[in-house]
């Protein structure tokens, strides 16, 4: 008998007295005969290769895509679990499962730039197998997975997430303090790309960038002892597209005013004048 084919079955007793000899008499009863399920099916995907599609611009956690596998049996029996097997997906992607449906998700950001296709196979199994089965097997199966990169018209990117740079207070107008760069990721070029300062970062305009070379020079002359320090926001902006992205700089004054110090002998009853001493104004 095969539960998946017909569940129960429908008897018809009958009972005759006098061991059935004509005169006698007969009652009958039907009873049903319920089938108990054993883990005698293996799992089988719907499909053995499914094609999905995912953008550059995804973050980590993203659905690529839905699969989904059968198991005749039931409960327990049915129970399925999936795996990604090793391949050229790495640990890009990541699957979770809950009995017929697994969801591919994005494990790690890509790039379109670096890679525009991913091929690898995955694997549904029961994790119980009856042994008295083994032969009906394989308890599980494959299916092969492609997932194509989306390009995407990304921002410029920075060389660096955050900047540090050091100009004196002394320094005129127009005093270079640094340089910033960036790239445009989707063509590897730096000569389409306009930099700027953020104003709400810069209010009194102490600093200018030239847009096309990303160098920060001075606009007025800095106040240490007013502020040892600024921080200001570089925008670099792709010509075309518009796109933006954003960098930090830190630009510390320092101190550059050394003057000479007269020290005097004050136990003398003459001033007298020892030799000079160095000394920088902190």
């Amino acid at each position: 008998m095969d539960r998946e084919t017909q569940d129960q079955y429908l008897v018809l007793l009958q009972a005759k007295d006098m061991g059935g000899h004509l005169g006698g008499l007969s009652g009958t009863t039907t009873v049903t005969v319920r089938l108990t399920d054993v883990n005698d099916n293996p799992p089988r995907f719907t499909q053995s290769m499914w094609s999905f599609s995912v953008s550059e611009l995804a973050i980590p956690g993203a659905e690529i895509g839905r699969i989904s596998a059968t198991d005749a049996d039931l409960g327990e029996n049915a129970k399925l679990e999936y795996t990604i097997l090793e391949g050229e997906s790495g640990d890009t992607f990541n699957i979770t499962g809950v009995n017929q449906e697994a969801v591919i998700t994005l494990n790690k950001a890509v790039d379109y730039e670096s890679r525009s296709s991913y091929s690898f196979s995955v694997e549904v199994l029961n994790p119980i197998v009856d042994p008295r089965f083994l032969r009906r097997g394989p308890f599980k199966d494959r299916a092969s997975i492609r997932v194509a990169v989306l390009d995407a018209d990304e921002p410029p990117r920075f060389s660096r997430a955050r900047y540090h740079m050091d100009v004196s207070e002394n320094c005129p107008p127009a005093c270079n303090v640094g340089r910033v760069s960036a790239v445009d990721p989707d063509t590897g070029l730096t000569n389409n790309i306009r930099f700027s300062i953020d104003p709400q970062s810069d209010p009194e305009a102490l600093f200018r960038i030239t847009p096309d070379t990303g160098l920060i020079t001075t606009a007025m002359e800095l106040d240490r002892e007013r502020e040892h320090w600024h921080n200001i926001t570089v925008i670099a902006t792709q010509r075309e597209t518009h796109t933006a992205t954003h960098a930090h700089t830190r630009l510390d004054a320092l101190a550059k005013n050394c003057n000479s110090l007269m020290w005097k002998n004050l136990n003398a009853m003459e001033a007298s004048v020892v030799p000079q001493l160095g000394a920088c104004d902190l």
